[in-house]
């Protein structure tokens, strides 16, 4: 069994967006993390155990070409974001089984609710949930 780290950074990545520390103004590539996730491979069959935004980008990085299967450890988008980066899942021998991801719909309330948040401050937080279909492709077809 292998398992290569695709990110070991915190929920933002490092370095920060305007952040002037130590850390997020290193030189040192060590200091350059992306957020979590890994990729596990065992004999022919390989899973990522999160999609963070960076997914993608550490795939190509790493040469990753077969994704069996994901694990999300949890709904949060730094776990999450890059989900959609499997839309390639289709193409891939075999056929990654996904979710479908709305994210028209997901844009479209994400801006109705920061204008509400800013209209109304003090208006109690909502959740969303929004329907996310199971594409069944040949990973799991039966």
């Amino acid at each position: 069994m292998k398992f290569r780290f695709l990110g070991t950074g915190t929920s933002v990545g490092v370095p920060q967006i305007g952040c002037h520390c130590k850390v997020c103004t290193s030189t040192d590539p060590r200091d350059k993390r992306r957020r979590c996730g890994a990729y596990v491979r065992s004999g022919e069959v390989g899973f990522l155990i999160d999609t963070p935004p960076e997914m993608r980008l550490a795939c190509i990085e790493y040469g990753i070409e077969k994704v069996d299967a994901i694990v999300l450890t949890h709904a949060h988008m730094d776990h999450a974001a890059g989900f959609d980066d499997v839309r390639c899942a289709s193409v891939m021998t075999p056929a990654l089984t996904t979710l479908h991801q709305p994210c028209k719909e997901l844009a479209r309330l994400a801006v109705e609710t920061l204008h509400r948040r800013m209209e109304f401050p003090d208006s109690p937080v909502c959740t969303l949930l929004l329907d996310a279909p199971l594409v069944v492709r040949e990973s799991t077809r039966a």
